[in-house]
Formats: structure tokens, sequence, C-alpha cells
């Protein structure tokens, strides 16, 4: 903390100079000062202005750092009150370009030749500037044109320097602002962390890019540029370049006759492919991010940003949105519940309450005029309301989504999005009725349990050595124990048979999965004998539980 002093006092100074001096006290920060500044600077004034306008504004004071994590907490509306989330949202940043100089040391360090030897050409004007890195066009010596991104001097170090400083801040936070609790400062600067150390490595953006490029080899809809490797490393960044006209400049869209509609539709429809075939979707859409080639084709570029959502996330997802569509509240609800994590103080009755209140908005309404990323963000402001913490990349998912409604209205105000993603999310719910799907999912499950009692004897075994040796003390009161007991075999014994009931799945699916022997109804005979067996087992398991009285 000692050797960013002095950019601590500099933070601290601008907080105060936009009326945060309350907030300097609170934390403990005012004696860094110096006397005259602790007693002119920290005296409390009154602003007109919201909280919100005034903590933008010191955020953009405060530079690359800390613009990039009000851009980073906006994108979590789960975490701060609306107003916030709003301001937040307005963060731009915007810096001069630094020399060429300065760009082609860089690219001759990293790259280990001269500048001519690498390009056959190279524009020492940048054609786009920003507080990471700026763009450079350039021509291969083999004749491709490219644009290269290269990393501001410097940068790296100054914004490592600041996320210690808010990992202090952070800490002193939850120590000394107990209602700062409720929204994990520590959390959110260490989620912040890792997204922005993620951009900084150029690497990191290209991998993205190449595993979208692999994802729609073959589709005629979309462009993905090609990363050349042996020209791209952690601080340079060499990419195929994308010439077309960008999808939020409609007046060129229309001179060139693109149907607007059929542009809606491709991008949404791209969009939800990556969520539901992919589980890797590119979660910056935004209208600098994507161009519309000569041929109709939608090309993407910057790949820093993106969102991952795992196989359970996406069955969850699926059902939300076929929810939505039939106006059922119950598998909203239910659907959110799944994915969260609840508070200890959380009042189901009451989300689910504010969650009908919602839906009775849309009554009668006809689909096409619901707007399902509203309806999104709104849940995922009532989800914080009721203390439910919902994982960053479904909340990520969210904000895309309306990045992708909003565009898709201006390209055509006609579009809807939830009409859009019904038919994939109806796809992947019956995809689980699939009798591979199942065969497969019991497979796992049949592993996951061998492993887990394959290790259990020698965890066992652990235990008990560390007990004799006297490095493990427990104590006991010991009431009842005889109906413990009792309890611990008949527990034990339904463990055993239910094992055995998993056993024959697993093996069942399998003879199935092998597809040999005897048929029965197209399917091998001792696979459907052996799932016949183990249903009347566990339907015997059940009344056998049910009738004990003890679910």
């Amino acid at each position: 903390m000692l050797k960013n002093l002095h950019r601590l006092r500099q933070i601290v100074t601008i907080l105060i100079r936009h009326g945060f001096g309350h907030l300097i006290e609170r934390l403990n920060l005012h004696s860094i000062l110096s006397p005259a500044r602790r007693v002119f600077g920290v005296k409390r004034k009154e602003r007109k202005a919201s909280p919100a306008y005034r903590i933008r504004l010191a955020l953009q004071e405060l530079g690359t750092t800390f613009i990039k994590f009000g851009q980073v907490v906006s994108s979590r509306p789960d975490l701060i009150p609306a107003d916030f989330y709003e301001e937040l949202s307005k963060l731009q940043d915007s810096v001069p370009a630094f020399s060429f100089k300065q760009v082609k040391d860089i690219i001759e360090k990293e790259l280990g030749k001269p500048i001519g030897e690498l390009f056959s050409s190279f524009s020492e004007t940048p054609s786009a500037s920003a507080s990471i890195a700026q763009v450079h066009k350039a021509r291969l010596k083999s004749g491709e044109e490219v644009v290269v991104k290269v990393e501001r001097p410097g940068i790296r170090e100054s914004i490592l320097a600041d996320i210690a400083i808010l990992r202090q801040l952070a800490r002193l936070a939850e120590r000394y602002i107990p209602e700062a609790r409720t929204y994990n400062p520590t959390g959110v600067v260490n989620e912040f962390s890792y997204i922005i150390q993620q951009e900084l490595d150029f690497t990191v953006e290209a991998s993205h890019a190449d595993r979208f490029r692999r994802d729609f080899k073959g589709n005629t809809t979309v462009f993905i540029p090609k990363i050349f490797w042996d020209l791209t490393t952690s601080y340079v960044l060499t990419m195929e370049e994308v010439r077309g006209i960008k999808i939020n400049d409609f007046e060129a869209l229309d001179m060139a006759g693109f149907d607007r509609r059929k542009l809606a539709l491709d991008g949404v429809n791209l969009f939800f492919r990556q969520i539901f075939d992919h589980g890797f979707f590119h979660a910056d859409p935004h209208p600098g991010n994507i161009f519309v080639l000569k041929d109709g084709r939608l090309a993407f570029v910057d790949f820093g940003i993106v969102g991952r959502v795992s196989g359970s996330m996406l069955t969850s997802i699926a059902k939300i949105f076929v929810a939505m569509v039939n106006r059922d509240t119950d598998a909203i609800v239910q659907g959110y519940l799944s994915i969260s994590v609840p508070g200890k103080d959380i009042d189901i009755h009451g989300f689910q309450r504010e969650v009908e209140g919602l839906l009775d908005r849309y009554y009668n309404v006809p689909l096409r005029h619901i707007k399902a990323e509203e309806f999104l963000n709104k849940m995922i402001q009532l989800s914080q309301t009721h203390q439910l913490t919902l994982p960053q990349d479904f909340v990520l998912l969210g904000k895309t989504m309306f990045i992708m409604g909003g565009l898709g209205k201006e390209l055509y105000p006609e579009f809807n999005i939830l009409e859009a993603a019904e038919p994939f999310a109806r796809k992947l719910m019956l995809k689980r009725f699939d009798p591979k799907e199942i065969a497969s999912s019991l497979c796992k499950t049949g592993e996951e349990a061998i492993s887990l009692f394959t290790a259990f004897p020698g965890q066992w075994r652990q235990i008990l050595g560390k007990l004799s040796r006297g490095e493990m003390k427990m104590e006991f009161e010991h009431k009842g124990l005889n109906n413990f007991i009792v309890e611990l075999d008949r527990a034990s014994n339904r463990l055993a048979f239910s094992l055995i009931i998993a056993a024959i799945i697993v093996s069942s699916s399998l003879i199935i999965r092998i597809d040999k022997g005897p048929k029965l109804f197209d399917y091998p005979a001792l696979g459907i004998v052996g799932y016949i067996l183990a249903g009347v087992l566990g339907l015997w398991l059940v009344i056998a539980i049910l009738r004990s009285g003890k679910l």
C-alpha cells in the first residue's frame, strides 16, 4: 500500500472533490491526507446532483482502471441500484493516441523482427484508439490486409497497481461499512480483476476468435476474421481486416440494398446459436463490433469479452424462455432459483408475488409486443431486491440480450427477440428427452457415483488414521444412540439398495448404447429388461420409504 500511497491520495482527493468526503471518513482514509486537506477537503458539502451522477464523474476523472471498473459493475444490475446502473452504463474511455515510435518499438520487441520484415506496409496513423490499446491497418508480405492491435505502453502496470488499491478499498468497506457487505465488494473487485487481466492478454482474445471461427465453420451468414498467430503475442494481436458497413449505419445499409429484417433475424439467430448450440457467446455485441459485408454476411470483431453457459444453466435458461412464452410464473421462479445462490433472508413467496405482478403487465399482450430483454432486466433487479445472487455469465447474457434486442428493433421495428428465442429453447427442452441424451446422462451419473464410492474407503481410512494418531479430536454427547444406530443401519441399507438400482440402470444404458443382442421394440432386450427391473425395485424402495413416514 505504501508504494501506491501517492495514487491513493489522488483517488481520495478526487472522491472528496465530488462530494464523497463522508465515505472517506467512514473508510478511515482521511488520515493519509495533509492536515490542510483534512480540515478543508473532507468537509461535507450539499450537492444537487445525484450520487450516481457524481460517482460517474469521479470514475471518469480517476482514469482507465476506474472507468473499466464502472463498466464491469454496470454489467451487474443485480448488484447495484437502478440509478447507478444507468449512470455507469454511460461511461466512455476516450484517450489520445500514443506515438508510432512506441507502436514500432512494442511490435519489434514482441515479434523479434524489424517492422519492415514483418509487414509490406504499415499505417502510422491509428484507425482506432482506446484506453487499453490502439489499432493500425497493415498489409502482410503475402498481400493479406490485416489490423494490428497494440497494447498501450505502461497500461498493464498502471491497471494492476490500481486493482491493488481497489482491493484494499473493498476490504476497508467490508470492515467499516456494514451495509456494503451485502454487495460483496471484495468479490466484485476480484471478478473485475479477472475480466480486465483477460482483456489485457491478447492471446486470450485471439483464442476466443479462433473458437468462434471453428464453431461457425461452414455457416453462410457469419464471418469471423482469421487470427495470425505468428504475429500475435500477449501485447500484439494481428487479425484479418474486416471491411463492411457498421450494423447501425442504416442509411448506408439502405443505399446498399440490404434487407434490414433479414439482418435482424440473422443476427439474433447467430446469437442464440452461440448460446444454445455452443454455450459460448460474444458478450460485447455493440454496433461498433458488428459489420455487414458486401455479400450480406455479419462480421463480428473484438472478442475480448465472452460469456459461457454450462449445461445446467442452459437448461434453466431454456425453461425460463419457454415459461415466459407460456406466462408460467412458477416455472420462471423455479428457473431463477435453480441458477442463483439465495441469501439467508430470502422471501421466496415475496419474489414469486412480484414476478406474478410483472407478468400481469403482459396478460393478453400479443407475444410480438413483449420485450423479453426488458423483462429479463427487471427480473435481474427483482433478484437483487430479494437477495438472489445470479451467476456473472447469466447477468452478462441478460445485458447482451438487451443490446441485441435493441439493435434488432432499430433494424426492423416489428422484430421481437422472444419469438426468435422460443424455437431454440423448445428444441433444447425436447433434446433432454432423447433416449441417447438420457442414457448419456445416466452413464455420467453412474460414473460419478462409482468414483465417489471408490474414493470413500481411502478417505475413511485417512480419517481413522488421523484419529488413531491423535491428529483429530472429536467429542460426542451420546443421547439416544441406539435409535441413531438403527436409523443409520436403515439408511445404509437404502443407500446400498439405491446403488444396486443405479448399477442396473447404468448397465442397461450401456447395453442399449452398444445395441447388440436380441431386440425388443427395436432396442436390446436385455437393456429393456434391466430398465423394467430397476423401475420395479425403485418403486418398491419408494413405497418402503413412504410407509416409514420419512422422506
